[in-house]
């Protein structure tokens, strides 16, 4: 699905409401908008006018918010479009749908981005914010376990029976989230094409759903790391439930210290918190760590290409409350990093929209299940933050604005001719190995 571009023109525009009485910041927010041709949306005042912005169309539906505090408009002027976030967390504004607000703001984002440009001191504080989070050894722990040592218990709320935290693959609409979050396993492992007397890594083993699944085929074993203790201890139990326990063993390591070589490489949703400056050398240990034929599958999300400088140059949402520290590539660049660290990219599949539908199925079960979460000593503010984000995420890939892929990579068998070309710099491809140009495979066409 492209995002669909409007098709009114400015002078259709709604005429929004000039009533004198109104702030100054309302004014200016509703100049703003009217201003960056967005498409509809109204404004319910505290007084209860309602002011109508921006131009009819019938591609995406027209959200009503509804302000409780004024400090919303503030904060939006201060902060752009993270400000309005803020304020959503912290009460000042709500909405009756909060999905058809995210899904017309992606609608409208390259419009709404510009509108919002220009608020340089604050943008400048989120991005020192987001780069004094760096994925150093210890750095990684910190933001590892800000996001995922939460406790197991919150995540079982509204989580599926395998406790998986990445995109299941609806290879079929019929199937449950659980079932598709099994067919991705299963997807995963023929790729990787694993074979009776294997050894598997996962970096990022999670809950331990793919070692799970791993146990269940014949002779084959995985060593899994996580920096997540909460995580590992849930999956140290899990595992230990399994007939085939001996041949799955996890531990609480940072990748960077991995010294083992294995056939098969897993990593599930886990490139996305290793940030920028340290791309180059998971892909070093991606290298390292793959004996020579040997092949990697990596589920990544990943931005899209024009979004990209923006994105890393300005701290959004998920960045400064929900993964501190972490950053998507584009596709693009995972494909470069693969030919300059010496391996090949073989195969992509790209399943975005299915990432949609699982977001869909956990903020539907969160926000259901909220009265259990809320005495685990969680706030309303904790809620409407994490209302906010799967709603995002969900929009984000509904639009296309970030998609999900697994890519399947290829250390060569020449691997050798490396370490004894002198002239060529290490992780540099070498002359006589270049990639296989493969086409990319879209599970939705």
């Amino acid at each position: 699905m492209n995002r669909i571009q409007p098709t009114t023109k400015p002078h259709e525009l709604i005429k929004s409401s000039t009533n004198p009485h109104h702030s100054w910041l309302l004014r200016k927010l509703i100049s703003t908008l009217n201003a960056a041709n967005i498409t509809a949306i109204h404004i319910v005042t505290k007084s209860g006018d309602r002011i109508a912005i921006g131009h009819p169309n019938s591609d995406v539906a027209a959200p009503v918010i509804k302000l409780k505090r004024n400090r919303a408009i503030l904060k939006s002027s201060v902060n752009g479009l993270l400000g309005w976030a803020e304020s959503y967390m912290a009460g000042d504004w709500e909405c009756d749908s909060l999905i058809t607000l995210t899904d017309w703001a992606m609608y409208n984002e390259d419009a709404l981005r510009t509108a919002f440009a220009g608020r340089s001191i604050s943008a400048l504080i989120n991005r020192i914010w987001h780069r004094l989070n760096d994925n150093s050894k210890r750095g990684s722990r910190k933001n590892i376990a800000y996001h995922y040592d939460l406790g197991n218990n919150f995540y079982q709320e509204w989580l599926d029976e395998t406790m998986t935290y990445s995109s299941a693959l609806f290879e079929d609409t019929s199937l449950t989230l659980a079932q598709a979050q099994n067919a991705k396993y299963q997807r995963i492992l023929s790729m990787s094409e694993a074979k009776s007397g294997d050894r598997i890594l996962e970096i990022g083993c999670g809950w331990g759903g793919f070692a799970e699944t791993v146990s269940e085929q014949d002779n084959l074993s995985l060593y899994g790391v996580t920096l997540s203790k909460e995580q590992l201890a849930y999956a140290n139990h899990r595992v230990a439930q399994l007939e085939a326990n001996d041949r799955i063993k996890l531990a609480f390591q940072d990748y960077r210290d991995i010294d083992q070589t294995f056939e098969r490489i897993v990593s599930i949703e886990m490139f996305e918190a290793v940030g920028e400056a340290h791309w180059d050398t998971y892909f070093q240990k991606l290298y390292a760590s793959l004996k020579p034929g040997g092949t990697a599958v990596l589920q990544i999300i990943c931005i899209e290409p024009k979004r990209f400088e923006n994105y890393r140059n300005n701290a959004d949402f998920i960045q400064r409350y929900i993964f501190p520290g972490g950053m998507l590539p584009t596709a693009e660049k995972v494909r470069d990093l693969t030919q300059a660290h010496g391996m090949h990219m073989e195969e992509q599949l790209e399943f975005g929209l299915d990432y949609a539908e699982t977001l869909r199925q956990w903020r539907e079960t969160f926000m259901q299940r909220w009265e259990s979460i809320k005495p685990q000593g969680y706030d309303e503010r904790f809620k409407r933050m994490w209302e906010y984000y799967l709603a995002y995420c969900e929009s984000g890939f509904r639009y296309r604005s970030i998609d999900v892929r697994l890519f399947k990579i290829r250390k060569p068998l020449c691997c050798s001719l490396l370490s004894s070309t002198q002239t060529q710099k290490q992780g540099e491809p070498n002359a006589n190995t270049t990639p296989h140009s493969v086409p990319t495979h879209g599970h939705h066409g």
